[in-house]
């Protein structure tokens, strides 16, 4: 059975109707597979993601009755919070939140699933219009590639353009960098002669670390 059956299925079993997802499901096998040789026993985001079938995975799963399901299909192991390996393919609406969330915890390896425009995002450099605390902390943290992916490798398929972020641990997170960064970005004032925007990561890291 391919993998858009299996989600339909899925689906079907756990009582969720299809027209309640609020995310795009990869269902590319080839894509999975290969992410699942390079991914060392990596949380997974919200069934129903289909990881487990090529590989050990644990399961981070807010909803119970998805939790249960997952566990009773799949013998996956459920988790509360990111660590180590992460596949990440959340809602669209949730994506930079989770993203945040990912970065500031004990990940080193992370797949990100998402949008075309919070891939840009997160490789953006200062002074564009889309650079952001995100893309400090992503620059910052990790070494990042970007990729588009191919709409017919979703279901169901997506309205916009989706991409995928490879991103490999390089520096710890630093506590309370996130907060400065929110309030430095929000304000009109200036740190020396540049605005928040104008600022490499280091730049802005060295500045906090010395206040």
């Amino acid at each position: 059975m391919r993998l858009k059956e299996k989600l339909v299925d899925f689906c079907l079993k756990a009582r969720v109707p299809l027209a309640s997802l609020d995310k795009h499901v990869i269902v590319k096998e080839e894509l999975l597979e290969e992410y699942a040789r390079r991914l060392d026993n990596p949380v997974i985001s919200e069934a129903p993601c289909f990881l487990p079938e090529y590989t050990r995975a644990r399961l981070l799963e807010p909803r119970e009755n998805l939790r249960r399901t997952m566990v009773e299909m799949y013998g996956v192991e459920v988790v509360d919070s990111w660590e180590g390996d992460a596949f990440v393919n959340v809602s669209p609406k949730r994506a930079r939140e989770t993203l945040i969330d990912v970065m500031e915890s004990p990940t080193n390896r992370v797949v990100f699933v998402a949008r075309e425009r919070v891939v840009n995002q997160a490789l953006s450099e200062p002074g564009f219009p889309d650079y952001s605390p995100l893309t400090v902390l992503a620059r910052l943290y990790f070494d990042l590639e970007g990729f588009l992916l191919d709409s017919s490798w979703f279901y169901p398929p997506p309205p916009s353009p989706m991409g995928a972020l490879e991103m490999e641990r390089r520096r710890d997170p630093v506590p309370g960098f996130y907060r400065f960064l929110k309030r430095v970005f929000s304000s009109k004032e200036k740190i020396g002669d540049k605005r928040a925007f104008q600022m490499d990561p280091e730049e802005l890291l060295d500045h906090y670390l010395n206040l």
